[in-house]
Formats: C-alpha cells, sequence, structure tokens
C-alpha cells in the first residue's frame, strides 16, 4: 500500500464499525509502530470502563490489541457470538492461561460470522498452548486435506508438534508455512528452535523474517539483538534493543541488555577460556533428544524430566535403576552415550560436592548463607541464564568463580558481573580471586 492510500489509524477508530480486516489492521499497527499504539491507547481510555453497548465492545477489542487482556474481557464478554470481538475473547483468555475458558468461548462462535476453519485453528492454538496437543492435533486433523497450503495450518501443526516435544518435524512445518507465505509466528518459532540447537544463522535470518512483517514481535527483536551480540556485533544488536524499547518503553529486558551491550564494547574476555566454556556449555545443553535412544530410555527419561545431557550428568546410576522400566540395558546405553561426549553420571553430583568442600574453608561466610540458592540475590534474568548455564546453583558455587570465569559465559557482561559483586558484597562476600 502506497503512503497515499494508508488510512490513519485515528479514522479507523472512529469508525461505527470494525470487521475482522479493521481489528488485524489495528493490530498490526499497535505491534510495530509506537505512535500507532500510543493513538489507540489513547482512544480506549477515552471511553469511560462503564461504557454501554458497541462502545464497550469496541473498549474492549483495543485494550486486547494492546495486550492488556484482563482488562479487555468485561468488554468482549459483552459482544454478540458472531462479533469479531469474539475470536479476541478466546485468544484473552488464552493469554492469561485460563484454557478452559479460552476454548470454551471459542466453541461458541457463531459459525455464520466465522467459518470452521478460523475456529479450528484457534482451538488448536490454544489446545498446543495447554499442553494438549493430542486435542490440537484433533482440531487440525479436520483439515488436513483442504489446508495443506495454508500457512496458518502448517503454524498450528507445528505448535502442535513442539507441544508434543517433536522439535524436529515442528521445525518442517514451521518452514512449511513459511513457504506459502509471510507467517511472523511460524518464523518466530523457527528462530527459536533454531537458536535453541545452536544454529545462529538460521535463528537470525528467521527472526529478522517476521522482524520485515506486520506482527510482534518485541521478544523477536530482543532474541535477534543476543544473537548480534554473541557473534560481536554490538552495533546492530544495541538497535534491536533500541527499535524493541521504542515499541515498548516500559520493557525491562530491552533495557538491562541495551545496558549489557553498551558495557561489552569495553569487556575483556579470556578467548581461550571462553571457548572452553562455551563448549562446555554447548555439550551440556545438548538435548537427550538428539541422540538415537531406545524407545524405553527415552520415554524413561522424559517422564524423570530429563532434558539434557546437563540434566543427565547429575543422575546417579542408583536414580536411573530404581525408576521404572529402566533397566541394565537401558544404563549400558545411557552410559555409552556420556562417555562419548566426556562424561559420565554422577559427574554434576561431584562437582557440587567439590564446591562444597571448597566453600567450607571459607571461614568469613557460613554454611547457611552459601547454601543459598543463587536466585534468592535478585540478579537479572540474563544474569540467571547464564549462572545456570554454568551451573551454578548456589551461593558456595558461585564464590568459586573467578570474574574471567563469568564473564567468559555467553552474554555474561560488566553489567552483570557488576550486579554479582555488589549483591555478594551485600553479604561480606567476594568472587575468587585468579
Amino acid at each position: 500500500m502506497s503512503k497515499e492510500t494508508v488510512v490513519p489509524t485515528e479514522e479507523i477508530l472512529a469508525r461505527d464499525e470494525w470487521d475482522r480486516e479493521a481489528i488485524e489492521e489495528l493490530r498490526g499497527r499497535a505491534l510495530t509502530a509506537l505512535k500507532d499504539r500510543t493513538a489507540i491507547d489513547r482512544w480506549a481510555a477515552s471511553l469511560a470502563e462503564e461504557s454501554r453497548g458497541p462502545a464497550r465492545q469496541k473498549r474492549g477489542v483495543a485494550l486486547a490489541l494492546l495486550g492488556r487482556h484482563e482488562e479487555a474481557l468485561p468488554g468482549l464478554e459483552a459482544a454478540p457470538p458472531s462479533s469479531p470481538a469474539r475470536l479476541l475473547l478466546g485468544q484473552c483468555y488464552r493469554e492469561l492461561g485460563r484454557f478452559e475458558e479460552a476454548i470454551a468461548a471459542l466453541q461458541r462462535l457463531n459459525p455464520d460470522g466465522w467459518s470452521r476453519f478460523d475456529i479450528d485453528m484457534e482451538l488448536a492454538g490454544t489446545a498446543s498452548a495447554a499442553g494438549n496437543p493430542d486435542e490440537a492435533m484433533a482440531a487440525l486433523k479436520r483439515h488436513r486435506e483442504r489446508a495443506r497450503g495454508k500457512p496458518e495450518y502448517h503454524f498450528q501443526l507445528g505448535c502442535a508438534l513442539e507441544a508434543a516435544g517433536d522439535g524436529d518435524v515442528a521445525a518442517q512445518a514451521y518452514q512449511a508455512a513459511l513457504d506459502g507465505g509471510e507467517h511472523p509466528g511460524a518464523a518466530f518459532r523457527l528462530g527459536r528452535l533454531a537458536d535453541r540447537h545452536g544454529d545462529d544463522e538460521l535463528a537470525r535470518t528467521s527472526y529478522e523474517r517476521c522482524l520485515s512483517g506486520a506482527a510482534l514481535y518485541v521478544n523477536a527483536l530482543i532474541n535477534v539483538g543476543m544473537l548480534y551480540e554473541d557473534a560481536g556485533d554490538y552495533s546492530r544488536a544495541a538497535e534491536c534493543y533500541g527499535r524493541a524499547l521504542r515499541l515498548d518503553p516500559t520493557n525491562d529486558r530491552a533495557k538491562m541488555f541495551l545496558k549489557d551491550t553498551q558495557a561489552s564494547t569495553t569487556m575483556y574476555i579470556d578467548e581461550d577460556m571462553q571457548r572452553r566454556v562455551d563448549r562446555r556449555n554447548q555439550i551440556l545443553e545438548t538435548p537427550v533428544t538428539d541422540f538415537e535412544l531406545s524407545v524405553r530410555s527415552r520415554n524413561c527419561l522424559h517422564k524423570m524430566g530429563v532434558r539434557t545431557l546437563g540434566d543427565l550428568a547429575q543422575c546417579t546410576e542408583t536414580e536411573l535403576l530404581t525408576y521404572k522400566n529402566f533397566g541394565e540395558t537401558s544404563l549400558r546405553e545411557i552410559r555409552s552415550l556420556l562417555g562419548s561426549k566426556g562424561l559420565r553420571l554422577g559427574m554434576g553430583r561431584e562437582a557440587e560436592v567439590v564446591a562444597g568442600r571448597s566453600t567450607r574453608s571459607a571461614g568469613a561466610a557460613n554454611s547457611e548463607l552459601l547454601a543459598k540458592s543463587t536466585d534468592e540475590l535478585g540478579l537479572s534474568v540474563r544474569g540467571r541464564n547464564c549462572l545456570q548455564r554454568l551451573q551454578i546453583r548456589t551461593v558456595g558455587d558461585l564464590v568459586q568463580c573467578t570474574e574471567a570465569e563469568l564473564l567468559a559465559c555467553k552474554n555474561f557482561g560488566q553489567t552483570s558481573l557488576s550486579k554479582v559483586k555488589t549483591k555478594l558484597a551485600e553479604h561480606g562476600l567476594l568472587l575468587r580471586e585468579p
């Protein structure tokens, strides 16, 4: 659409009725331009909470598009079954984690106002978000033959597969959605899967693709910024965080990452140490599903909550053998898998014991303090994630680290380091000297 034919946001808001096209246009603008988001916010604020009739419904729609889901409910609940607002009602319930109410709202949609395809795609998305991939698949199955070329069908299929734990096939479904046209949601999900598997190039291109569309994605801006930062391109990372803040000036993650990026321009990292730590983290974070295991072993590990090699190295042989259906054959299989990566069962526990012995020598601190979880220090999300990757779980583990060891962890910058040192100092503690 050329600049001359773009309808101002205020003009759309002033219409007596909003059809589905108008709502989707407003949704896109609310997610991509701060001035349009501000216009929608002001318009919603101009309507009293006790508004009645169409004004009440439109206020609910506007609040839903702004992400203020709880506030939007009264207006959306007042809309008739055939109104476009009713679909937003189901979406708001889903975003609030009220999945049963979301499904009930979607099932009450008037088929005359909505196609069966639209309703079933929303039902599938809600079931996937609720962790019920079988229900999602049942909704999708009704359209399997007629909807194969529709991006939304493949996107929801990918969500269901991902909820079922089949990330590889989910990635194929997201790619099929993108092959059928632009779909920001599919691009974001594909980028997130690639990010988890260490494919930075695919992750970056996928995130960038979803940013070129009408939706999202403050989260995509932050994620692609982190990828640029990991690659050492701090100026582009800062640009992404800055764009995220222009869309959402209150976003604490974007503020923190921008500050870290600016600090990283003067950060010194021991490159050899960073390579060693990155390699260790990469191995420990590898999903066990990436390896060929027997169905029995795979099922047992899944039920035990063992997702990565790091989780597996925390287990002892006794713990595995006491689990139902896990026998000597599975144990040998697990030993072989860990051995191929230079790991063994129980080694994570041993590291914790060694750290505990070392911390007991720190006479200036009491054992109760050292046993505290690092989560209690009030660190940033990035700081907590980095400590988790380094398998630092307690304050005692943390004080055994040097500054260089922490800085060598990907995404851990000077701002995070300063926060750690400040929190330790509050308890009379210091990081270990080199």
